[in-house]
């Protein structure tokens, strides 16, 4: 795990392998994606899904339990918490984010 001059940041090279990527892509693609104009934040330009609890960026509040995280992210969970990250809690709010070429 490398650090970075930002307090906190690590960064892991290769944490997610070039198989894991891709069948993570494939997960979230076949699942509903909010923003540019689709429910719910559909005022953002960018593509989203969230996991866990749904928050808005529109009040800049967290909104509503969704329930558990989903178990497509289970083993990256525990991995992250074998490195120390998440060691007292287990995360409970999952955000993907798609950036367009140019975007943010």
């Amino acid at each position: 795990m490398e650090s970075s001059k930002v307090p906190g940041l690590s960064l892991i090279d290769d944490f997610i392998s070039k198989e894991e990527e891709s069948q993570l892509l494939a997960t979230l693609d076949g699942r509903a994606w909010g923003g540019k104009g689709q429910r719910p934040n559909e005022e953002l330009r960018r593509r989203t899904q969230q996991y866990g609890y749904f928050f808005s960026f529109r009040t800049r509040q967290f909104e509503e339990h969704l329930g558990p995280l989903p178990s497509f992210v289970d083993g990256i969970v525990e991995r992250m918490r074998a490195l120390g990250v998440f060691a007292k809690e287990p995360p409970e709010y999952l955000l993907v984010n798609e950036y367009e070429r140019g975007q943010g």
